[in-house]
């Protein structure tokens, strides 16, 4: 179970990102009737901010088994962490950008 949150930690942070994106602004245009509200828009700010500090500590963690792991599927599972992990930084970053850059 533990290869596999490993593998899928990535995935796993990105999901967790874009669902709470939309449910902050789905919750504020319900409650507000804008989906930029100021709280929706620090909340997305700050959530965006914890997952890509989430990505990049999984990939610290998988860039060195990649190279140090004699083992063929250790070494797989790594390498696809580390892919699984930046993809979803880029992701993060991607659909986090315009509330970061915007106000």
């Amino acid at each position: 179970m533990a290869r596999w949150l490993f593998l899928l930690g990535g995935m796993i942070v990105w999901f967790v990102h874009f669902l709470g994106v939309y449910g902050l602004a789905s919750a504020a245009d319900v409650v507000t009737g804008q989906a930029d509200a100021a709280g929706a828009v620090w909340g997305v700010a700050l959530l965006t901010l914890t997952c890509a500090g989430a990505d990049i500590a999984l990939l610290t963690l998988a860039l060195p088994r990649v190279r140090s792991t004699a083992d063929g599927l250790d070494r797989f599972l790594a390498g696809g962490a580390a892919f699984g992990a930046g993809l979803s930084l880029l992701a993060v970053v991607w659909q986090g950008l315009p509330v970061l850059v915007a106000k």
